[in-house]
């Protein structure tokens, strides 16, 4: 009885060691069970590793995709992570598009994946924020996947979200069924009133558009409106009053003529204190090419447009060219190049206009920004606008008193103007970025003093 028992024991050992073996093997990378002819283990799982590119779109909550991404391992340095993941975004015709580019870094070098995903104009905040972290998400599970996280991920199909989702790409095919044939309208208007004993300040600001987008062609119609007015008592205890009024309608029809070119116009009309302009009206057709199809625009582009307009103009006051209302015909050569990549982004514009019928009265104007990663956690960043003016036509000819000169009410004459700024990123420390703390945030903490 002792003898059986004893062997009983020594079998359970040996399997045991058995056991033990095997996973042993898995562990160090051996498999002593493919020598028998069967399948080597599975690779241990490990969490993707990823640098989130998206700090030039309104929508991304880093926050939000933390937590609602957990099989993700987020990393604050590029040179730390196995995807790079760049969030772009542009205008669709009833909302916006979000464009997914994924790049492989390390062992993965030269492999990319793309999505995208529309918004509509009608969709919350809370929406937005989710659709993206769906397909971001789901962008991510091919990498998990190799990564031997397959059998900890799981697929949720959600019926009435794909039946909406159907019927939104229906309408985008079949503009027929779409009662409202692609446009999209929205109006927005604020009150801004506020004030001390000796200071009160009003704006009023109020907008509507009216867009039409489709592959082939393109309407947009905006307007707007606002009425900046501010009080203040002086030290004689009577009040100055300080007010700008402006107003202004736009337009834009473009029409694709191939995957480079477009042809196209702008027209409109406004109203501004400011520059003198009781009202103006100007149309103006223009040409336009793109070096890189459009198609690539969410990520570089570098557009040549060559326009020619008339414009007739009733001016506030007298101008210093002693016309109250004329006509002015105009022509101006723009090119803009913008980028997003990897090692950074960065755009620029130059321009030069002048008057058609007097060549003298010309503007030039260059402004861009760069901002480009130079190593591991330092970037760098510049950006700025020359501009040289010679077309002041409505400047008016009288001389402004220094309350307009002190308030900025009236256009000043200047033969140039310029802006600049540059500045570093320098971050280090560690290398995740997992964590979501959203206690005591900054808008609830409110100033460090209270007097």
């Amino acid at each position: 009885m002792a003898n059986l028992r004893l062997e009983q024991m020594a079998l359970r050992v040996r399997r045991s060691l058995l056991v033990a073996s095997a996973l042993t093997g898995i562990g160090g990378g051996l498999h002593p069970l493919a020598a028998q002819g069967e399948a080597p283990a599975a690779p241990s799982p490990q969490l993707l590793s990823v640098f989130l590119d998206c700090h030039l779109i309104i929508s991304c909550d880093t926050d939000h995709f933390r937590r609602e991404i957990t099989f993700v391992n987020w990393v604050r340095q590029r040179e730390d992570a196995r995807l790079h993941l760049i969030l772009t975004w542009t205008r669709s015709g009833a909302g916006t598009e979000y464009q997914f580019d994924n790049i492989g870094l390390g062992d993965w070098a030269g492999e990319e994946s793309h999505l995208t995903w529309t918004s509509s104009s009608v969709n919350t905040r809370d929406e937005i924020i989710n659709g993206i972290t769906r397909t971001m998400a789901l962008g991510f599970v091919q990498y998990a996947q190799r990564l031997g996280l397959a059998e900890q991920l799981r697929v949720v199909f959600d019926p009435a979200d794909a039946i909406q989702t159907a019927r939104q790409v229906q309408n985008v095919r079949n503009p027929e069924d779409d009662p409202w044939d692609f446009w999209v309208f929205r109006i927005n208007a604020r009150a801004d009133l506020n004030g001390q004993d000796k200071r009160k300040v009003r704006n009023l600001n109020g907008t509507f558009s009216a867009n039409r987008v489709t592959e082939t062609f393109k309407v947009e119609l905006g307007f707007n409106g606002s009425l900046n007015e501010t009080e203040n008592q002086l030290s004689s205890g009577d009040w100055f009053t300080s007010d700008r009024k402006s107003w202004g309608a736009t337009g834009v029809a473009v029409k694709s003529l191939t995957g480079h070119w477009s042809l196209g116009a702008q027209f409109g009309a406004n109203s501004s204190s400011v520059a003198n302009r009781r009202a103006g009206f100007r149309a103006a057709p223009a040409l336009e090419w793109n070096l890189f199809p459009y198609s690539e625009s969410t990520r570089q582009q570098l557009i040549f447009m060559y326009q020619v307009g008339a414009s007739w103009v009733d001016w506030w006051e007298e101008t210093i060219f002693e016309e109250d209302a004329e006509w002015v015909f105009d022509h101006r050569l723009r090119t803009d190049l913008n980028f997003r990549q990897p090692w950074g982004s960065g755009g620029t514009a130059f321009q030069i206009a002048s008057l058609l019928d007097d060549f003298s009265k010309w503007e030039m104007s260059l402004e861009g920004t760069v901002n480009i990663r130079l190593f591991r956690g330092f970037s760098f960043n510049l950006g700025g606008n020359y501009r040289v003016i010679r077309n002041q036509i409505g400047l008016r000819r009288r001389n402004l008193t220094d309350e307009e000169i002190l308030t900025a009410r009236r256009q000043l004459a200047t033969d140039s103007s310029y802006r600049l700024n540059f500045g570093i990123t320098f971050d280090f420390g560690s290398v995740f970025n997992n964590v979501v703390n959203t206690r005591f945030p900054q808008d609830v903490r409110g100033p460090l003093f209270f007097f």
